[in-house]
């Protein structure tokens, strides 16, 4: 049996292990800062990939080659150099016996997976028993495989086997007299096949995602950084849902399934899991894995192998697969923050209940979805707040209208983002308000703020687990600015550790530029970010991994103002006043937001200087990109005032 590798763990951002934390072979994750950790041969903690130094370099303007060489070609990328492997061959009692590299036990003539390009010793003591490398799987000489083979079928001293690039598939070991003392060679690519330059380094990286982003011009040191510490990493952070399945493998063992060693069962989402075969990885031509409950080896282990099944978090992008990923969208009158994908939402509004839907991977018009509180009958909602984990939107409904009577609602509905349909019942939130704002985690969703309809506004921030209906829980309170802790009208967005809200509106008081945050793991009182560039209420935020972008909305001083067509950003986990971004097509109150974790849209809302002319407009923006917004499309209906939005996954 192989040795266990142990995974130790931190909730708590900058928390980092000490030498007696760690073992040599352990590892232990910050899954709050998203680095992995290590003890080297030195006693000393290494952690993969240096995002601190990263986010220095950027926050300091001044990337260079030398030092993104310096990031990418680290104690990190050495861990992964290739690297001569030797096995210790012994003749048992009608077997080989291998111990060493990847056999940290005896193993009887186990099955070898090589790579092309690497090179591998076997050190023999095997008097009696010439070990032969061989095309077929026979005694005796004719079917020896001689490329780059130094020594073969020798049973005592070293056979040294360079794997050729163009060696096949499938070789065998054999004893040249004695046919039970055999064993399988597969031969796959290797990830790297000379060291380790800036090919090799990209490779690693992921040389799709990289090449699907890299600008025509050509890739510069400041977009490689932006491709390193960007949503494939953040996707990778082995935070919720990360999983490790053990079995041990009986004599041809192919299929495995249900609980493992510990007990576990086995779930996975395709495309989001690695298979190790005695600490091996195997390649995803060696193993089906399609149906996110079983693992079918193409060979049947031997009998005692160690079969280790690694699960990435759930609901994570991965590049290979196109699946969404952890990105934000934003509040306006209500708002949102969504972990959620490339469909786009926006919830009910005045005059209706509807729940509108889009493509954000391509421009066109919404499309109709369902809608909320079907049951009440109710003929609007306006006010209203959504969050998302990408799966599942939760939306709080706000002030809703009943056969012309308004009442304020603490009502909570939701909806499965893949499938079209009207909302359920959730639960309720602690509070009846609307003009709230929504934002989340990816696992909890967050309710701010809000209005009720005798005048006053509220401070409340609850929170719910979006995959489990209930009632919501109380977090804290939005943070006190010249006596008006209250806030409505505001919006939000953040990243998977920090969610973010800005201005608003309070009694008496217009439109405020306050910027203010909290952090998700530690439930409090919201503390200041900084300031926008203007007094805004009644406008859309949304996100990508860095950066929190604010649209829209009316700079008034009482009254009902007029529409803004501003757009500015703050860096999300860097306290500080927000920057100018560009301008939407359009400007306009109650305008909302979200966002696939690329692009950026601005919709809907009221022309402020033309009374309540509300419009139905669809704007985007590239989230990295400075600059003015296009027009994407547009919405389904007219009745766009007061509304929040969320994005999630098709499929």
């Amino acid at each position: 049996m192989t040795t266990k590798i142990k995974l130790k763990k931190s909730s708590v951002s900058g928390n980092t292990p000490g030498t007696s934390d760690l073992e040599y072979g352990e590892l232990a994750l910050n899954f709050a800062d998203g680095k992995l950790f290590y003890k080297n041969s030195s006693n000393q903690i290494k952690s993969f990939v240096d995002s601190a130094l990263v986010e220095s370099l950027i926050s300091a303007n001044s990337v260079d080659s030398s030092q993104v060489l310096s990031l990418v070609d680290s104690d990190y990328i050495e861990l992964r150099k290739p690297a001569d492997a030797t096995f210790d061959v012994a003749s048992g009692s009608g077997v080989y016996n291998f111990t060493k590299d990847g056999f940290p036990s005896s193993t009887s003539n186990p099955t070898l997976h090589l790579q092309r390009g690497l090179t591998y010793h076997f050190v023999l003591n095997a008097s009696g028993h010439p070990f032969y490398i061989n095309t077929t799987n026979t005694t005796g000489t004719g079917s020896a495989y001689n490329s780059g083979v130094t020594n073969n079928g020798a049973a005592t001293g070293t056979i040294k086997f360079t794997v050729p690039m163009d060696a096949p598939s499938t070789l065998h070991y054999n004893c040249q007299y004695h046919s039970s003392m055999n064993g399988a060679i597969y031969i796959t690519d290797s990830s790297v096949t000379s060291g380790i330059d800036s090919a090799a380094t990209i490779s690693l990286i992921d040389s799709a995602y990289v090449a699907a982003r890299a600008p025509a011009a050509g890739t510069d040191s400041a977009t490689v950084i932006s491709l390193i510490d960007s949503a494939y990493i953040q996707d990778r952070q082995m935070g919720v849902g990360f999983a490790l399945y053990e079995y041990n493998a009986t004599n041809n063992q192919t299929t495995f399934e249900d609980s493992d060693i510990a007990g576990n069962v086995l779930s996975y989402s395709q495309n989001n899991i690695l298979v190790h075969y005695n600490g091996i990885l195997l390649s995803t031509t060696e193993y089906t894995a399609t149906d996110g409950s079983t693992v079918v080896l193409d060979d049947g282990a031997d009998s005692g192998a160690i079969i280790m099944i690694a699960r990435y978090a759930e609901g994570g992008q991965d590049s290979a697969s196109g699946s969404s990923s952890q990105y934000g969208g934003g509040g306006g009158s209500g708002g949102s923050f969504s972990w959620g994908g490339d469909r786009g939402f926006k919830f009910a509004g005045s005059q209706t209940i509807a729940i509108d839907y889009f493509d954000m991977t391509s421009t066109g018009n919404a499309s109709d979805f369902g809608d909320l509180r079907t049951g009440g009958s109710a003929s609007q909602l306006i006010g209203t707040a959504a969050a998302s984990n990408g799966t599942r939107a939760v939306v709080a409904c706000g002030r809703n209208n009943y056969s012309g009577s308004y009442s304020d609602d603490n009502t909570l509905e939701y909806m499965t983002c893949a499938t079209t349909g009207n909302g359920t019942d959730f639960g309720d939130l602690s509070v009846a308000r609307y003009q709230g704002a929504g934002m989340g985690d990816g696992t909890k969703g967050y309710f701010t703020g809000g209005y009720v309809s005798t005048g006053d506004y509220k401070d409340e921030i609850d929170y719910v687990t979006i995959a489990t209906t209930g009632n919501a829980s109380d977090f804290g309170n939005m943070n006190s600015y010249d006596s008006y802790t209250a806030r409505g009208y505001h919006a939000t967005a953040g990243d998977a550790t920090y969610g973010i809200m800005a201005g608003g509106s309070s009694n008496n008081a217009g439109a405020h530029n306050y910027i203010q945050y909290i952090t998700y793991a530690s439930p409090g009182n919201a503390q200041d970010f900084g300031d926008l560039t203007r007094t805004a209420s009644r406008f859309g935020g949304c996100s990508d991994a860095t950066r929190s972008v604010f649209s829209g909305g009316s700079h008034e001083t009482g009254g009902s103002g007029n529409k803004d067509d501003t757009i500015d950003y703050v860096t999300t986990q860097t306290t500080g006043n927000a920057t100018d971004f560009g301008d939407a097509t359009y400007g306009s109150q109650s305008a909302v937001s979200c966002s696939n974790g690329t692009y950026g849209t601005h919709m809907g809302g009221y022309d402020g200087d033309a009374g309540y002319a509300e419009v139905n407009k669809i704007d985007y923006f590239t989230i990295q990109t400075t600059g003015n917004a296009s027009d994407f499309g547009d919405l389904v209906s007219t009745n766009n005032l007061n509304t929040a939005a969320a994005s999630g996954n098709a499929s």
